[in-house]
This record gives structure tokens, sequence and C-alpha cells, in this order.
């Protein structure tokens, strides 16, 4: 690294990336996350390990609970889980003390609360906080291990997260974990509207002892099944075709719009949320009965028509096809044809024509269905 090469770290709180002027190595700033701005001393260079933030419990302070209630206000992804006594909730906090030294484990905080409200219904709160990232990443990691491990150590059966903290637990998030769709976020916002009236109050943190973990393979999350090459379920976003189907498999698909995309590395990964129309709830993995069924006869490459095009049932036509899912993403293909057809006979005017004449039905008619044709560009 050269001398005026930007020093590259993380935040031992929050975990969020910062770059830093070479001449502030050495010196003590604040993180410039608004739901953190917690003090850390800038390492000298990017090679040199920025200290790790403590495995073990902490006492809670004001201003750990003050970046706790920051934090859940900007939306970011969490989970709150409840506890109806101090022996489930110290179990649990036993786990999450061993999970966060392990080295390629999920960088999330946990905040411990206890009710002093005797209008709370639950005794104890555990709120979890943490980038994306290491959100899905958490999904798919293999804690059973250190689980299996703590229930040793406690004198517990093994096995069973149930053996960790007993029955009556839940856990409610604010986000849709890969391929699982959130019924409602209705339970998460009121546990968290309770904390922030003050029924419960801030006791322990803790905090993972490394830095975030990157995977190295091509997905964000584990993919489960056999990749195929699926041409007509390719994702419609980066164009990957490498198709497991299922639950779990590599590719989503949202049922609003009917947009599939896959997990992949790339801006199509956004789980939880269409990234066409952000639907967060109607999102499932893709599977055989998602292929696109054929909606017309093809015409062969030498056949031509005859005389120019009737608008009206060219207009007709389009009207039907983009209704189907009031998109026209079902049968993209066919609406990509007259596409190419119009602008044969009287180029981008004439599509322009036709799109606003779908539109003007009150039908929503996503125009980059025609990206690429002649001059078109959505």
């Amino acid at each position: 690294m050269s001398d005026q090469d930007p020093i590259r770290f993380v935040c031992p709180h929050c975990h969020k990336r910062i770059r830093a002027k070479p001449k502030a190595g050495g010196t003590q700033v604040r993180c410039p996350n608004p739901a953190c701005a917690q003090l850390m001393t800038v390492p000298k260079s990017t090679d040199e390990p920025h200290p790790a933030g403590p495995a073990r419990q902490e006492p809670g302070t004001a201003a750990d609970w003050q970046a706790m209630l920051a934090y859940l206000a900007t939306g970011g992804p969490a989970e709150i889980a409840t506890y109806g006594s101090a022996r489930c909730v110290h179990n649990r906090a036993r786990f999450y003390e061993a999970l966060a030294v392990e080295p390629t484990s999920p960088c999330l905080t946990q905040f411990i609360l206890k009710a002093n409200d005797s209008g709370a219904k639950n005794a104890y709160l555990i709120v979890t906080t943490g980038e994306k990232s290491q959100v899905d990443l958490d999904w798919n990691y293999n804690a059973e291990p250190i689980r299996d491990r703590v229930l040793r150590e406690l004198s517990l059966p093994i096995g069973r997260w149930e053996d960790m903290v007993g029955e009556g637990c839940g856990s409610y998030a604010n986000h849709s974990k890969p391929g699982c769709s959130l019924a409602s976020p209705a339970a998460f916002n009121n546990l968290a509207r309770q904390t922030q009236q003050g029924q419960y109050k801030l006791e322990r943190v803790i905090r993972p002892a490394h830095s975030p973990h990157k995977r190295a393979h091509r997905w964000d999350v584990q993919v489960f099944g056999e990749e195929v090459a699926r041409p007509e379920l390719a994702c419609e976003l980066c164009g990957e075709n490498r198709v497991a189907l299922g639950y779990q498999g590599s590719h989503l698909i949202c049922r609003r719009c009917g947009v599939i995309y896959c997990r992949r590395n790339c801006q199509a990964s956004i789980h939880g949320q269409c990234p066409r129309c952000g639907e967060t709830d109607k999102i499932d993995g893709v599977s055989e009965s998602d292929v696109p069924a054929p909606t017309h006869a093809s015409r062969a490459p030498t056949q031509s028509r005859s005389g120019p095009l009737n608008m009206e049932s060219v207009i007709a036509e389009l009207t039907q096809l983009v209704g189907v899912d009031n998109s026209g993403f079902t049968n993209k293909a066919r609406i990509r044809e007259i596409g190419e057809d119009l602008n044969g006979d009287g180029g981008i005017e004439l599509m322009r024509k036709a799109y606003y004449a779908v539109r003007n039905t009150g039908i929503y008619f996503s125009q980059d269905i025609w990206d690429g044709i002649g001059s078109w560009r959505c």
C-alpha cells in the first residue's frame, strides 16, 4: 500500500466499511454511520488488523441503547426474540457468546433487554442487528455444532434448539429470509414500538469478535439441488441460467409481477424484495410450473406479412397479452415479436403509439420488454 492510498477498515461496533486518509492513522474518530456514531481508533494501515469487539457480554450503555433505537428506526434487517425467563435468555446469550468468537460466523450484534414495565408481555427480548450480507450468512450458517457444545456445557440434552431455550419463545423479523415470504412484520413492529416506549431496558450487549466474513462461492446463500442450464428461467437482470429448482434453489420469482431473478452476487441478489416491483411478501423459489408456456405459434423466419399492420388488432392483442400479469413478462416473447413488427413498419413512433394505447387502458405495460428493439430504450 502506498502512502497515498486510503486506509480501509471496519467499524468494530456496527461493521460498516470505512475509508480514511493516511494521516488519520492512529487517531480516534466517530463512526460515520448515524445509527452507530461510536468512537474508534483508525488503524495505521489497511494491513493492520483493527481491534476486534469483545466477544463476551458487556453491560449496555446509554449510547448502545440509542444506537439500537436509531438502527431500528432505519428499517435495517433485524430480529427480535422473546423469552419468558432469565434462564432461557441466559442459555441463548451463552450461545451467542460462543458464536461471536467463531472466525467465519456472521457478524451480528445482540442487545439483551429486560422488561421494566409491568405491562410488558415478555420478560426478556434479544434484538439482533447487522448488515444484510451478514443476515443472509446467518440464515445459511451451520451453528448446530456450537449449539450442541453450549448445551453440553450447560448440562442440557443436545440435538435441539428447544432444549436450549425451552418452550414458549418466539422470533420475529422485519425482513424476509432468502427464498421465504414474510407474512407480516406486524409482530416485529409491535415489539420494536414497546422498546421505544420504554417498556424494556438494555442490560447487556454481545458483539462479534471479528470483521465480516465473505463467502467464497458465487451465491450469497447455499443453493440446494442440481444446477442445470434452463434459458427459459434465466435471471432477467444478469442472465444467469444455471438453475436449481425448489424452495432453496438458485432462482426466485415474484408472484406479483412475474419477474425471475437469481441469488447470484450481483444486483439481482435482493433477498425478500422483488428488484422490479418491490414486492416483499409474494416471493417464492422457482419451480417447474413457472416455465413459460407457449402462447402462440412462432412465425418462421422466411414467413412474411402481406400489407401493413392492423393497429386495432395489434393493440387489442397487446392489451390481452399484457393484461395477463399486468406487466407483460409472462408473454414476453410474443410481445417482443409484436414490437419488432411495429418497428419494422413505423419505427419507434409506431411502437410508442401502441405502447401508450395499452397504457391508456389502465394496464401497467413494462416498457423495458422492448428494450433493444430499434432505438427503443427503457
